[in-house]
C-alpha cells in the first residue's frame, strides 16, 4: 500500500516506491499548489530541523480512541534513508529528530476508532514553522486521509542512488467542466544541495467534459540522482474548488 518498498522479481536489492496525493481544494487564484492536502508549495531549501508532530484531537494519543502510533520514512541530515516510529501524544508535540525530509508517514497503532481523529501535522523548527507533511483526519463518511499522508512529493535519498521514474498519473474531480495542468518536476534538495541550480519539469494536461472524473496515467523512463526531489505541482486550473489527485512511481534496479 502507498509508498512502501516493494520488491521487484528481478534481482535481490530492487525495489519501486508509489507515491500518491490529494490536494482538495484548488483554486484558480491559488495556484501553483502542490498535490498534497496542506495546500501552497513546499519549500525544501527552508526546512530546518528537528521535526515535530502533533495532533489536532486529543484523541489521538497512546491510550485514545484515535491514532495511536506511527512510522516515518524520510531523510536524515546527512541526506541518507530514516526511518522511525513514535507513540502519539494528542495536543502535545512529540519531537522525532533530525529530518531534513518527511516522505511518508502512517498509522501502525489504533484505538478503538481504528482512525486518526484530528489532523496530524509535522512541522521543522524554523523562526516561522513550515509544514512539512500531513496525515489528514480520516473520517467514516469519506475515508479521507486512511490514516498516511498524501502527498506527491519524493526526495530520492543519498544511499539508494539513482532511480529511475517509471509512471506519472493526475485526476481531476470536479462536476463541470474543468483543465487543470500539472507539473512533474525535478530539483535537488535546497539545504544538502544549495548551489545546485538544477530544476526541470514537464506537464500533465487532463479536463473534464462536465463529467465527475478523468484520469491521466503517462509512462516515463527518466533517471533521477539521489537528493532529487520529485513533486507533481497544479500549475493550472479554470474553476474554484477543484480536488486533484496524483501520483507517480519510481524504481531501483540493480546494474
Amino acid at each position: 500500500m502507498g509508498n512502501h518498498f516493494n520488491t521487484l522479481d528481478n534481482k535481490p536489492g530492487d525495489f519501486q516506491i508509489f507515491k500518491f496525493g490529494l490536494n482538495p481544494d484548488i483554486d484558480s487564484g491559488s495556484v501553483p499548489e502542490d498535490i498534497w492536502p496542506i495546500g501552497g508549495q513546499l519549500q525544501d531549501e527552508k526546512i530546518v530541523p528537528p521535526i515535530t508532530f502533533v495532533s489536532t484531537d486529543a484523541q489521538d494519543t497512546a491510550a485514545g480512541n484515535g491514532m495511536r502510533e506511527l512510522f516515518v520514512q524520510g531523510i536524515d541530515d546527512n541526506g541518507n534513508y530514516k526511518e522511525s516510529t513514535h507513540a502519539t501524544n494528542g495536543l502535545t508535540s512529540v519531537n522525532i529528530g533530525n529530518y531534513l525530509f518527511i516522505n511518508r508517514a502512517f498509522g501502525t497503532k489504533w484505538g478503538p476508532n481504528r482512525r486518526n481523529i484530528g489532523n496530524i501535522n509535522f512541522t521543522d523548527s524554523a523562526g516561522t514553522p513550515q509544514t512539512l507533511a500531513q496525515i489528514p483526519v480520516s473520517t467514516l463518511v469519506t475515508g479521507f486521509g486512511l490514516g498516511q499522508t498524501l502527498q506527491a512529493i519524493y526526495c530520492v535519498p543519498l544511499d539508494f542512488g539513482p532511480m529511475r521514474i517509471i509512471q506519472r498519473w493526475a485526476a481531476v474531480g470536479k462536476q463541470q467542466a474543468t483543465q487543470a495542468a500539472i507539473i512533474i518536476s525535478f530539483n535537488q534538495h535546497g539545504v544538502l544541495v544549495p548551489e545546485s541550480g538544477f530544476t526541470t519539469s514537464s506537464t500533465i494536461e487532463t479536463n473534464t467534459q462536465g463529467s465527475s472524473f478523468l484520469n491521466q496515467d503517462t509512462r516515463l523512463n527518466l533517471v533521477v540522482d539521489p537528493l532529487t526531489i520529485v513533486r507533481l505541482t497544479v500549475a493550472e486550473v479554470t474553476t474554484t474548488n477543484t480536488r486533484i489527485s496524483g501520483g507517480f512511481s519510481l524504481a531501483k534496479t540493480s546494474p
